[in-house]
């Protein structure tokens, strides 16, 4: 490509949101080049949802929607006024993708693969004229008074404007630092929890749904995955998502509780323990047969006794290991859908109603290299895709 070709953006960064927002500007009729460290591009995309790609979720109320975010909801509320997930289905399917809702309000392509998605967005960009360099390392970025010079480790580009979206990706970071920016330093927000000494750890694979998962103020319901490593699944990652900041300060160590049972109060099961002339092999209160087996085992009461013969003690030390048993979180573990992490610009220096740099007029951000992130589900991929809507969509309106 000719490096003094006359440019309108350059965006740093191959992925989600850089694809997402050069598309739409040039749809606007700006020239734009995308520069990919990597050789291949959308990496994220293609390993998002199990390979089928969750490009959203279906709260399309922004006040609702913003509570799946534990950073950086505040401006994302304004923002999803004028893009949210209707929006983004929308456009997908106007590009010719058919997309499904499923049970738990996750939105994936009909086709159940990522290509589906990364072949949409490769062909609008191609058919919006948007150029793309991959292999090409940005080295440094300086901005003038009217326009941006790229340094990349193939030559100086020199464009208008430059949006940054390029993910938490620390050596962009450091360039963005001698901008002047702020970066809240990086800390993983998407984890399963170690719980190495759990008996729980014995029912592996076992899901339990719905349990409420613990942490001080923090608490969410949903079903919850035994590992035999610990605790995951949705309300497990969620907690790990909000108290993410906590955990990381307490080197991963944390006492949480788990209530099996967060439909029925510890009321009704004393009330239920009380009367119930059936033996504990008669009733599993709705848990799975392992767990209830093991609970019962583990406190040594006698599967084959009736509820209402055992003693006032039993009962509540039953009880709390229904409504509050609680494990030792020691350490978290990696997991297939860990590349969310809290950190990033702070939202402070970035305007909300055009995704510009505070210091930089020249200089856009959208994405995961914001200090925004999203609970597992579709929630991340929504706040790649409106803050990189909204650049184009600010410019198209002035």
């Amino acid at each position: 490509m000719d490096v003094e070709k006359e440019l309108d953006f350059i965006v740093v960064g191959g992925g989600a949101s850089g694809f997402f927002g050069a598309i739409n500007l040039a749809r606007i009729g700006q020239k734009v080049l995308i520069l990919e460290k990597f050789q291949k591009v959308l990496t994220k995309l293609a390993v998002s949802g199990g390979g089928r790609c969750n490009v959203t979720h279906n709260q399309f109320d922004p006040k609702l929607l913003i509570q799946n975010y534990p950073r950086g909801s505040k401006a994302l509320l304004g923002l999803f006024h004028h893009f949210n997930p209707k929006d983004m289905m929308a456009w997908l399917e106007q590009a010719g993708v058919s997309l499904k809702i499923e049970a738990d309000g996750r939105i994936f392509p009909v086709s159940n693969s990522s290509s589906t998605i990364i072949e949409c967005f490769v062909n609008e960009a191609t058919k919006e004229g948007v150029e793309i360099i991959k292999g090409c390392e940005v080295l440094d970025i300086v901005c003038q008074p009217n326009h941006c010079e790229v340094t990349t480790d193939q030559g100086v580009f020199k464009s208008k404007n430059v949006l940054i979206a390029s993910g938490s990706n620390k050596a962009v970071w450091e360039i963005i630092k001698k901008l002047g920016h702020h970066i809240i330093e990086p800390t993983p927000s998407l984890f399963a929890l170690n719980t190495p000494n759990s008996i729980f750890n014995h029912l592996s694979g076992l899901s339990v749904s719905p349990a409420t998962i613990s942490y001080n103020n923090h608490s969410f319901t949903g079903p919850l995955l035994l590992t035999h490593f610990g605790l995951s699944g949705p309300a497990a990652l969620k907690l790990s998502s909000f108290a993410a900041l906590d955990f990381a300060g307490m080197g991963y160590k944390a006492e949480l509780y788990i209530d099996f049972l967060p439909n029925t109060s510890s009321n009704e099961l004393l009330n239920l323990f009380t009367k119930e002339t059936k033996t504990f092999n008669q009733i599993q209160l709705g848990l799975p047969k392992r767990l209830w087996e093991l609970l019962l085992q583990t406190l040594n009461l006698d599967k084959n006794k009736p509820l209402n013969h055992i003693s006032k003690n039993d009962k509540n030390r039953l009880i709390q290991a229904l409504k509050k048993s609680a494990v030792m979180m020691d350490g978290k573990t990696t997991h297939k859908e860990e590349f969310v992490t809290a950190g990033g610009v702070d939202l402070k220096e970035i305007n909300f109603s055009t995704m510009q740099s505070k210091l930089h007029p020249h200089l856009y951000f959208a994405g995961e290299v914001l200090n925004i992130d999203g609970v597992t589900g579709g929630f991340n991929f929504q706040a790649a895709w409106t803050t990189s809507y909204l650049i184009s969509s600010k410019l198209n309106s002035r």
